[in-house]
């Protein structure tokens, strides 16, 4: 598809897109993270948490949900899980006052999260992306996350399944952007919740993936989600699209990864690591992203992208686009 033709086309719509079924949701509270309320038959799970700055309104918005649930069925009804995509500061922010206000919750999430939450390192970036996000957006200043509340209870595998009575959660492992990350299957309305490794809807027109570990994973992670055959598919910091809408998102997610990793590939015998991604990093960026995204956080991550792509590339000093290698492995 040309420019031109995509100017004119609309592949995703936006205003069907927090059109969940009506036993998800939405519970986001602020910019910059999404929260999405599961209510099962017997139980409840909270796929993400958002930032930590607009952790009390999200609370507010669970309980105003958990509320009429409790009027509607005439039973006492409360946050059974708390399930994580994976360990990013606009994901899990506000996964310890959440902890904090539903202590039964069990704050479920892959392997590596365990180590995430145990690193120094990593619990001050946490911390300090929080701050900036909340300065950006409105929030408190100088928020100061709990993060003894932040500790796996469920350590998950791919192929586990969380029971919320008549409906299950089928766990998907769907590591690239993060070693944590999860994918969540919604059984039996088949309706996959994705982690941020295959990539996020940037507008109408358009799909931009997020590797920042491993492209390959990438890759294996995109033909998992693919195999699984959701009737509908949750974007990360977008919302729920069709089975319709599905080929579309993963052919524009492949071009995306092609093209970046064209970017790195052209540049690579004549430029350093530095010289790449001081090109890199304005070449994709767009203002609009500033509303989900801090620039910071965007440069942090596009960082570890060229990094992973160069990774990607020592491997393959022949080809590395993502078509052909799908094309290989039909």
């Amino acid at each position: 598809m040309t420019d031109a033709e995509k100017e004119k086309t609309v592949l995703f719509d936006e205003s069907a897109r927090y059109e969940f079924p009506k036993n998800i949701v939405r519970v986001t509270a602020g910019k910059g993270g999404e929260a999405l309320l599961i209510l099962g038959s017997e139980k409840t799970a909270l796929v993400d948490c958002g930032m930590a700055y607009c952790a009390d309104k999200l609370i507010e918005n669970i309980h105003n949900v958990l509320k009429k649930r409790n009027v509607q069925f005439g039973q006492e009804c409360s946050l059974d899980y708390i399930l994580a995509t994976h360990t990013h500061y606009d994901h899990i922010g506000a996964m310890a006052a959440v902890k904090t206000e539903w202590s039964e919750a069990k704050i479920c999430a892959g392997a590596y999260a365990t180590k995430v939450f145990s690193r120094e390192g990593a619990i001050q970036t946490i911390q300090k992306m929080s701050n900036m996000a909340s300065r950006l957006y409105g929030g408190t200043p100088n928020i100061q996350i709990d993060f003894e509340k932040m500790q796996v209870d469920r350590v998950l595998q791919d192929g586990d399944t969380i029971s919320l009575g008549e409906e299950q959660i089928r766990v998907l492992e769907t590591p690239g952007h993060t070693n944590c990350s999860v994918s969540y299957g919604l059984e039996p309305q088949r309706i996959l919740f994705l982690s941020e490794s295959t990539g996020v809807i940037e507008s109408e027109i358009s799909v931009i993936s997020s590797t920042l570990k491993s492209f390959q994973d990438t890759i294996d992670s995109v033909e998992k989600c693919r195999a699984y055959h959701a009737r509908q598919l949750v974007i990360p910091h977008y919302g729920i699209i069709s089975e319709e809408s599905q080929e579309k998102f993963w052919s524009l997610l492949k071009e995306d990864i092609d093209q970046k990793i064209d970017f790195v590939r052209i540049r690579l015998e004549t430029q350093t690591e530095e010289e790449i991604l001081a090109e890199f990093l304005p070449y994709f960026w767009k203002e609009e992203r500033a509303e989900s995204q801090p620039y910071d956080a965007y440069a942090l991550n596009g960082k570890y992208e060229v990094k992973a792509i160069l990774n990607y590339l020592s491997d393959r000093p022949q080809s590395g686009r993502v078509h052909e290698q799908v094309a290989n492995a039909d």
